[in-house]
């Protein structure tokens, strides 16, 4: 006896049909079969979304998933929600509206952002004029160029730009969120005192290598106009139990005045040596070549 056809409804799209009775779920095409399993996939891929960007932690760009190696989350988004924008508005997360705005992950004053402060003292240039935010670092050794670029990556999770001027080797970083949270710290440096000495070695690490050197009597020397700056050099070694002492060495013809603070004792050029460190090869060279350190 052939089975009368009855009228059923479509599991995804709602709409009536006629069909055999049967205990299997009804659909009326194929393309609504697919549908529908991939609404449900959808919702266990949303939880997974949702972990995914909490692991993160900062709301990513399309551009930004690229440039971290995250393209199973890129693909997920533009395949279950049609983009990653979408895929934001579902899990309640903000838009970037701006093409390429890179969002920075949480930074906790840390070893690496202390160096960075040290080096912006000094050599570094946090320049935030005419709405063109960037940190900048020009010098003559390639290894402290690639050093420091390697430690803002490692901070920001985006890759500075590098390259060569003559003599000098550069690098940048576009991105107004890391100038501002940098000049907060530039601005007022009274929250120094507060830190772990961990973070007070990478301060004074950054100094250093931005504005000291090795003298031909194998000494350690920190060159700068800034008075105050002299200070904080001279207060941060005296925590490692270092002792420097500051000369005046000249007027410049902007009427600056020329500091200079000094180490002469051996043992504490030693002492800042292994407690500190020195990134540049070239000074590392001038004090192990001659046997001044053992």
């Amino acid at each position: 006896m052939v089975e009368k056809m009855i009228e059923v409804i479509c599991l995804n799209c709602r709409v009536k049909f006629k069909n055999y009775p049967s205990n299997k779920p009804k659909f009326c095409s194929r393309q609504c079969f697919y549908d529908y399993k991939k609404r449900l996939n959808k919702n266990k891929r949303t939880i997974w979304l949702k972990k995914e960007f909490n692991k993160l932690g900062y709301n990513p760009s399309e551009k930004d998933l690229i440039r971290i190696g995250r393209r199973d989350i890129l693909n997920t988004c533009n395949y279950y929600f049609g983009s990653i924008n979408k895929a934001k508005e579902q899990l309640g997360l903000k838009i970037n509206l701006r093409g390429g705005e890179f969002q920075l992950p949480r930074i906790n004053m840390d070893e690496n952002l202390g160096y960075i402060i040290g080096v912006c003292l000094g050599d570094g240039v946090v320049y935030d004029k005419k709405r063109n935010y960037k940190v900048i670092l020009c010098v003559k050794d390639k290894e402290f160029r690639d050093y420091f670029s390697s430690i803002i990556k490692r901070i920001t999770k985006k890759r500075p730009k590098k390259y060569k001027i003559k003599n000098y080797f550069c690098t940048y970083l576009y991105s107004k969120q890391f100038v501002i949270l940098l000049k907060k710290y530039l601005n007022d440096l009274s929250w120094i005192d507060n830190v772990s000495d961990e973070i007070k070695k990478s301060i004074l690490r950054g100094l250093f290598d931005s504005e000291g050197t090795v003298s031909k009597r194998k000494r350690l020397v920190f060159y700068n106009t800034n008075i105050e700056l002299h200070k904080l050099f001279i207060k941060l070694c005296n925590t490692f139990d270092i002792h420097p002492h500051t000369l005046l060495l000249r007027t410049l013809k902007s009427g600056k005045n020329y500091y200079g603070t000094f180490i002469h004792r051996k043992k504490e050029v030693e002492n800042f040596y292994k407690k500190i460190g020195i990134t540049i090869e070239r000074k590392k060279k001038r004090l192990e070549g001659d046997g001044i350190l053992e």
